[in-house]
């Protein structure tokens, strides 16, 4: 057979890094476009940069609250992976709380609502929270992220690796083609194989 027969605890663990490395290479990914284009405005400023800017500070913001979010299976990023200095714990709270009341839900502490009225004339002074990350920031949260995928990755490597070394046996008769297409036949919708590159030393 060609997948491994994997215990559930396993399993899961695997899932919520796999899930974690994604998040954070999108949040990677996005967070570099942000420094590249120099999107640092406030939302007084003219055009759509703002617009485009808050959807993207949106999304990063989204992706890195993700990986330690411990959703309904209640799987959490293994605390002894983070390794962060003062500032980037710093940093790291500031995120998660900006998640927590900006963008995954509108705390009402966030907002002001001042109705105003001088003789016939009203209006009312409205505030919302920006919707921007300083470049500085951004630089750290790229090395953090990529410091919590490498060790994600690494994690993901122990855990796999004596269910692998533990079917080499059982699969050596058949050849690496014919376990690739028994797996590729299995495969769900939405599902893809990550088939890892080497080059020849040759």
């Amino acid at each position: 057979m060609a997948f491994l027969e994997i215990s559930e605890r396993d399993r899961l663990d695997m899932t919520k890094l796999h899930a974690s490395i994604s998040d954070l290479s999108k949040a990677v990914t996005w967070a570099q476009h942000v420094m590249k284009k120099k999107w640092y405005r406030g939302p007084w400023s003219r055009g759509q940069t703002y617009s485009h800017q808050s959807a993207y500070i949106t999304s990063i913001v989204m992706a890195y609250g993700r990986v330690f979010a411990s959703g309904r299976n209640g799987r959490r990023f293994p605390e002894k992976l983070i390794q962060y200095d003062d500032g980037e714990w710093a940093l790291h709270h500031r995120l998660l709380e900006m998640r927590n009341a900006v963008y995954a839900h509108s705390s009402l502490d966030r907002f002001t609502v001042k109705p105003w009225k001088v003789d016939d004339f009203e209006t009312t002074v409205i505030g919302e929270p920006i919707n921007k990350i300083e470049e500085t920031d951004l630089e750290r949260l790229i090395v953090m992220a990529e410091r919590l995928r490498s060790a994600a990755y690494k994690r993901y490597a122990e855990i796999v690796g004596p269910y692998r070394q533990s079917s080499r046996a059982s699969d050596s008769k058949a050849s690496a083609l014919d376990r690739a297409m028994e797996a590729i036949v299995q495969l769900e919708v939405g599902e893809a194989i990550a088939i890892p590159i080497t080059t020849d030393p040759a």
